[in-house]
């Protein structure tokens, strides 16, 4: 996909922790804030990356898989559970 189509997107940003190593976990959503990506990004990345893509935070995201399926997990429980 070309640069240019995703430049009328919104895009959306939702701080899920900001480590004491300076780390921020979060969600980012392109278009439809109910289907989002995890990153982790150092602070000043982050800020940068924020300014970048001209983002919206929101106190929430979705996330796109109802909590029946298998897939229905995050990368902060996946460090917690042991997936088979």
């Amino acid at each position: 996909m070309d640069g240019d189509a995703l430049s009328g997107l919104r895009k959306y940003v939702c701080v899920r922790d900001r480590h004491p190593n300076g780390l921020i976990e979060f969600l980012f959503a392109i278009g439809d804030p109910d289907l989002s990506v995890e990153l982790v990004m150092p602070s000043a990345a982050f800020d940068d990356f924020c300014a970048t893509n001209n983002v919206t935070f929101v106190d929430e995201l979705v996330p796109s898989a109802p909590e029946t399926t298998d897939f229905a997990w995050d990368l902060r429980q996946a460090t917690h559970v042991r997936f088979r």
